[in-house]
């Protein structure tokens, strides 16, 4: 899933648990329940360190680089607007994105641990409009929950 499902979802968990003893295993467990819809994951953009920036496909650039700028930002907005849950909605937000980041920080490691084979295990995949269409359902659920 992109990021900014990731983020929200948990937001949402941690507004609706409004209990960290709650959000943060059930925001761990969304990650992989998510990653279990067959959804779209954007590709690599490693064509940019061999001929530049004209090279890298623009929709996986964006998807890469903007789309979690743009999650980050939508969740920092919902946890300011409710003042008295800030703190469990980013809890809820961080915990949602943390099996991706041990993944990616392994990847980048080059190990091959647990926390890889479990997300492995998990992740289904779809092309680019079948693989969005239920991520796109889950952030507008997710918005109109928060919001």
């Amino acid at each position: 899933m992109i990021t900014s499902a990731h983020l929200l979802a948990g937001a949402s968990i941690g507004l609706a648990t409004n209990s960290v003893e709650l959000t943060i295993p059930l925001a761990l467990i969304s990650n992989y329940i998510m990653d279990a819809i067959p959804h779209y994951n954007p590709k690599g953009i490693d064509s940019y360190k061999e001929n530049g920036l004209k090279s890298v496909n623009k929709k996986e650039l964006f998807l890469k680089i903007i789309e979690p700028i743009i999650g980050i930002t939508l969740t920092i907005i919902f946890a300011l607007h409710n003042p008295s849950l800030t703190h469990i909605i980013l809890i809820g937000a961080g915990f949602a994105m943390l099996p991706d980041i041990l993944t990616f920080l392994e990847w980048k490691l080059g190990t091959n641990s647990i926390i890889n084979r479990i997300d492995k295990r998990f992740h289904s995949h779809a092309n680019f409009y079948s693989g969005m269409i239920p991520q796109g359902l889950i952030m507008l659920a997710c918005w109109l929950y928060i919001h």
